[in-house]
């Protein structure tokens, strides 16, 4: 009896090793995945077929088309485990809101920056955003702050928040990408212009924009609403 319990807890014990091993080299070799997509946006990009905007698959559009672009971001919004860092000018597209009001709900912490003069402009999605938890900021200047870029579990910003955390908290796989790109996130930007976007997981990319996403941070104001009591309730709360 004593050798059967022996066995038992050391095939247990090869088990959860093995499980490990496998989901660590999983994690490796996803972590070693090379992603480069590139996104056109022109006048054929709205020439698809309607059922593409009735919530349909998007299967036999051209290359071109907004929908399947539009798709192909919320993939890596929706792999986000630990956090996305947004730079936007213009956001205004409901789908990727939804994309990030799920990865809100998963617990991937949201920061963003955005030029003051958008943030309460007609559609705009920031305050959305802000009210269902991600913190917002904006330069102190006249300058336009007219990035549009998305980061996903960038490396230093993942070991960062995992340096936060309760040491007992296992870290989870993860997979840093991002899209940066000339179109605002709205309809004329990826229905009406002429635009570019890309998606990649190039390391080196990503800390660079991480990098200048950090300094922007530490030196802009924190979003607040403003105070209705002192003549603003004309402004968006």
């Amino acid at each position: 009896m004593l050798a059967s319990l022996k066995n038992s807890v050391l095939w247990t014990t090869l088990g959860l090793v093995g499980g490990t091993i496998f989901k660590y080299f999983t994690y490796k070799g996803n972590s070693n995945q090379e992603v480069l997509e590139i996104l056109m946006f022109n006048e054929l990009s709205i020439k698809c077929p309607n059922r593409h905007f009735k919530n349909k698959p998007s299967d036999g559009c051209n290359k071109y088309c907004s929908r399947r672009h539009i798709q192909q971001i919320i993939q890596q919004i929706d792999r986000a485990v630990y956090c996305i860092d947004i730079a936007i000018y213009t956001f205004t597209n409901v789908e990727l809101l939804a994309a990030f009001y799920r990865a809100l709900s998963r617990g991937v912490v949201i920061r963003v920056v955005t030029d003051p003069e958008m943030v309460c402009t007609s559609g705009s999605k920031i305050l959305s955003l802000f009210r269902s938890g991600a913190e917002v900021r904006m330069p102190e200047t006249t300058a336009m702050m007219h990035h549009k870029f998305l980061v996903v579990d960038e490396e230093s910003r993942v070991k960062h928040l995992l340096q936060l955390k309760d040491r007992q908290t296992k870290p989870q796989p993860y997979f840093g990408i991002m899209f940066y790109g000339s179109a605002n996130w709205t309809s004329q930007g990826f229905n009406g212009n002429w635009e570019n976007g890309i998606i990649t997981s190039d390391k080196l990319l990503l800390n660079q924009f991480q990098s200048e996403f950090d300094r922007m941070w530490e030196s802009f104001k924190s979003y607040s609403p403003p105070n209705k009591t002192n003549g603003l309730s004309n402004q968006c709360t």
